[in-house]
């Protein structure tokens, strides 16, 4: 490359001198166009990198040590230092070149950030050491973590939500790194933010390994979350997401399967919850007890039942489940599958077919029929009906079926008041506040029920009529 001044010889620019050369690139404002200018040659750029890497700490405030830590480009972090970067200088998570090395698996680099300063105890913006961030990678290199542990790295420190590297490295599955931990003397009964273990944790996740792992090396299978809600040992966590294998290696090794949790619920209880039929078949297996009640006197079936899968229900009943047991608000099985929030009506139906007492009353005297009543399914009305349910019954506050079927919100509403009337339910029975089926059809804006109602009675209107005219034809004959 070569330039000339007006009347003056033509000039190289490797001849001229250092001091203008430097000038020149002074005035060049891309970044771009001063590393083109660095590489013409071999005297230019061992001249401009000093001066690119100046430019990068001034202007932008040492970006190229992230860059070079992250790469393991000793030699470009060492230029940067030298010319004075800070070794612990942040990026927008707050993390220094220190993090980008280890979860880049970049050990030298690593290395070379600690010797020269770097602060092995500063936290990122998710309040996370670096070794939290390596330990908590699904591909953490063990040297590095060795090297963290080596440069005095807290093993039981905890980020922003509890967790210790041990916890992090249970999340991720990451076997070598949760066996490093536990050698260097990770405390394996130490609970994250929510009260959990590490094999709390592994359970949850349904990661057979590092439950295997967990338990070699001691920990606690009984151990009990700390949470007001929950207490669940790691076999109820199990549950939650079942797996056959992790659930087995719990059971082999000893897990209690009658072990209850805040709520009394056991093992049984959670997976007729979590509708997990492989879960109870296993459970069952293994000795669990089908009668179990939790603290509010409920069993599995009377969990299964208030759930959607009739399979399991079809499962519990034929492993002898008692579907005319109580729980402490007087609801059977079948009342529990019909008073649910969104009641199932096959597994009503198998219920009531299968022989379950249609006659039951719960602590406030509902009956299997004010419930049906309720839904507005007709077939299963009539074959509650057919099974004994008692047209007349009244609950606590006074309505009958019929009460229920007049504001029933169902499509076939008509149809399930029709149905009772035919089969001789009083029309005029009135609750305790005075309100018949009509008025409470009205109420609710029900005009065609109200018209049912009223054709029903007009019977009844008549032979009251009748009856009156016979005594009076009497009194006159006399």
């Amino acid at each position: 490359m070569s330039f000339s001044i007006h009347g003056c010889q033509q000039l190289l620019l490797n001849d001229l001198p250092n001091e203008i050369l430097l000038c020149i690139v002074g005035y060049i404002s891309s970044r771009r166009d001063v590393n083109a200018f660095c590489r013409t040659n071999t005297r230019l750029h061992n001249l401009l990198n000093p001066y690119l890497y100046l430019q990068n700490i001034k202007r932008r405030h040492g970006s190229a040590l992230f860059w070079g830590a992250k790469r393991g480009q000793v030699a470009t972090v060492r230029h940067l230092l030298a010319g004075g970067a800070d070794i612990n200088s942040k990026d927008f998570r707050s993390e220094t070149p220190l993090f980008y090395a280890a979860k880049s698996g970049k050990v030298a680099m690593a290395q070379f950030l600690l010797e020269n300063g770097a602060n092995i105890e500063l936290l990122n913006w998710h309040r996370k050491s670096v070794l939290h961030c390596v330990a908590g990678s699904r591909w953490a290199d063990e040297l590095t973590i060795l090297l963290l542990l080596e440069r005095r790295s807290d093993i039981e420190a905890t980020d922003g939500s509890g967790n210790t590297a041990l916890h992090l490295a249970t999340f991720v599955e990451n076997e070598t790194s949760m066996r490093i931990l536990l050698e260097k003397g990770a405390n394996i009964e130490a609970r994250e933010g929510d009260g959990s273990t590490a094999l709390h944790i592994a359970a949850t996740c349904a990661k057979v390994a590092p439950v295997q792992l967990l338990l070699e090396n001691g920990a606690d299978i009984e151990a009990r979350e700390l949470t007001e809600w929950c207490n669940y040992t790691p076999l109820h966590c199990a549950m939650t997401s079942y797996h056959e294998t992790t659930v087995r290696t719990l059971l082999e090794n000893g897990a209690n399967i009658e072990a209850t949790d805040r709520g009394g619920g056991t093992a049984l209880h959670l997976a007729a919850l979590q509708e997990s039929e492989g879960a109870i078949q296993l459970l069952l297996e293994k000795g669990a007890k089908i009668e179990s009640r939790d603290s509010r006197g409920q069993t599995v079936l009377h969990v299964a039942a208030s759930r959607k899968s009739a399979m399991i229900v079809q499962l519990l009943l034929e492993r002898r489940a008692n579907m005319e047991v109580k729980d402490r608000n007087g609801y059977t099985p079948l009342l529990n599958a019909i008073f649910t929030l969104s009641p199932n009506e096959t597994v009503v139906q198998l219920l009531v077919e299968k022989g379950a007492n249609v006659k039951a009353k719960n602590n406030s005297l509902l009956t299997v029929l004010h419930g049906v009543a309720s839904i507005g399914n007709q077939a299963l009305v009539q074959l509650v009906v057919k099974k004994g349910g008692d047209i007349e019954a009244k609950d606590g506050f006074g309505f009958t079926p019929l009460h229920f079927a007049a504001y029933s919100t169902s499509d076939e509403r008509e149809a399930v008041v029709c149905f009772l009337i035919e089969k001789g339910a009083n029309i005029s029975a009135r609750n305790n506040h005075g309100q018949t089926p009509l008025s409470l059809a009205r109420l609710h804006g029900h005009e065609k029920t109200a018209q049912l109602l009223l054709t029903g009675q007009a019977p009844r209107f008549r032979r009251i009529i009748n009856r009156c005219r016979s005594v009076m034809q009497k009194r006159i004959a006399s």
